[in-house]
């Protein structure tokens, strides 16, 4: 699903899917900004509908917007995932863990060189990413620790060529 209008953040990106980005030689950079999450998670974990169709992207900056907590030391853990195989889970980010009124962004790329023979069995380390491309897709996973916590919060993937 496609976010039109304005982008919550302007400061990162383009300012909006309205504002098309170019190039150095002036031709226009195609950009998708997708909702992709959002919402009040209870329990332990929260887990997102796959965004697909972002494989021709080369770049994709996932933004985090915890609005509120509630329970005793309530924190999440933001995990995104993608299924290279298309069909396996592989983890590539997880942010720190966040508590209310927290921002958060996880700049991904496929320009990265990478570490060959990497071991993408397990999750990343929290606050890490794992500098490797990702598939079609993007999924946002959300772990939750405290006691009995409750999180609302909002999650936006821009992707750009």
């Amino acid at each position: 699903m496609v976010l039109y209008g304005t982008f919550p953040w302007p400061q990162f990106g383009s300012g909006g899917i309205n504002t098309p980005r170019s190039n150095a030689y002036g031709w226009p950079l195609a950009e998708v900004q997708a909702f992709q999450l959002a919402g009040s998670t209870t329990g332990t974990a929260g887990v997102g509908t796959w965004t697909t169709g972002l494989g021709m992207f080369r770049d994709a900056t996932v933004f985090v917007d915890v609005t509120g907590t509630a329970g005793t030391g309530a924190l999440g853990i933001f995990y995104v995932d993608t299924r290279l195989d298309g069909t396996g889970t592989t983890n590539l980010a997880a942010t720190a863990p966040l508590g209310s009124g927290t921002q958060y962004a996880l700049q991904l790329s496929k320009h990265w060189t990478g570490t060959i023979g990497q071991d993408v069995g397990a999750d990343v380390a929290t606050g890490t990413i794992r500098q490797l491309g990702w598939a079609d897709d993007l999924r946002i996973r959300l772990a939750l620790s405290g006691t009995t916590p409750l999180l609302t919060y909002r999650v936006w993937i821009s992707a750009t060529q």
